[in-house]
């Protein structure tokens, strides 16, 4: 068996492995937690967070599914050793951190606030914490990638996540905001444009890996930036003023400053990405 053919072959077992996650522990976890946690975020939070656990964990849930099904679909592709199978494979990985990350924070949220109550637990840590290691070896092992845009994957995979948090934080507030008949217009205006940067990270994420030489991965990246830190930052700010701690707001606009940098300096970027490498 040539290097070639062993790639393709421990490509198709990670993605096996991306499958199981994604398709069985998703529609597990969904059905143990999702009304335990509606009733337990309506006793320490109120209506705003029941109303985004209720319909943005069924969304988390459909799109985790959808990345183990593509996890499946690009095992066949590894299998048959077809050239698709491993942007397939980046895809799924993605789409399966996003889903993964998100839930815990509720989750925990409930923990800290009911100590009493033995029920929770951060399952999704089973699903995010492989996907994690998956990452490395569908990108490092079957790839081939070098450790620049594993490690720049990385960062704009992690900004995904946050700027996503920010958009769903933002959400949140506006709903409790619009309940005590506060004034909730920063957050309504700004939860869309944080997921729109999001999408745009996670676009980026999946580029880096198999289309880094495109110009618009770089212009994207720009555009999603600026939209994290024009609304992370004051938004931020204004959090940690007023809970007198760090704010999670300022995640994503921080890294944002660091790969902004990235993204405007064509010539770091190939020293880092090294977009001719396939």
């Amino acid at each position: 068996m040539d290097e070639l053919d062993k790639n393709y072959k421990m490509g198709g077992y990670y993605a096996i492995v991306g499958a199981v996650l994604g398709i069985v522990l998703n529609f597990v976890f969904f059905m143990l937690y999702y009304k335990p946690l509606i009733a337990a975020q309506a006793v320490i939070c109120g209506d705003g967070c029941v109303m985004v656990i209720t319909y943005l964990l069924p969304v988390f849930t459909d799109v985790g599914i959808i990345a183990g099904v593509l996890y499946a679909v690009s095992a066949v592709g590894f299998f048959k050793k077809e050239k698709w199978a491993y942007p397939a494979a980046v895809t799924a990985n993605v789409l399966g951190l996003w889903t993964s990350f998100w839930p815990m924070i509720p989750i925990m949220d409930v923990m800290a606030k009911m100590e009493t109550d033995p029920a929770f637990f951060p399952v999704y840590l089973f699903i995010f914490l492989p996907n994690i290691i998956l990452y490395f070896l569908i990108n490092k092992h079957t790839g081939k990638r070098n450790w620049g845009r594993i490690l720049v994957g990385l960062l704009t995979g992690m900004a995904l996540i946050m700027g996503f948090i920010n958009g769903t934080a933002s959400l949140n507030i506006s709903f409790v905001k619009n309940l005590h008949g506060e004034d909730s217009s920063l957050y309504v205006l700004s939860s869309r444009l944080f997921w729109l940067a999001s999408l745009g990270y996670g676009l980026i994420t999946i580029a880096i890996m198999t289309i880094p030489e495109k110009e618009w991965v770089r212009m994207l990246g720009v555009g999603s930036a600026i939209i994290c830190m024009l609304f992370g930052f004051p938004m931020g700010i204004i959090t940690t003023i007023a809970k007198d701690e760090f704010s999670m707001y300022l995640g994503a606009p921080l890294m944002s400053v660091v790969l902004l940098i990235l993204f405007l300096i064509p010539a770091l970027w190939n020293k880092i990405i090294k977009p001719d490498e396939k």
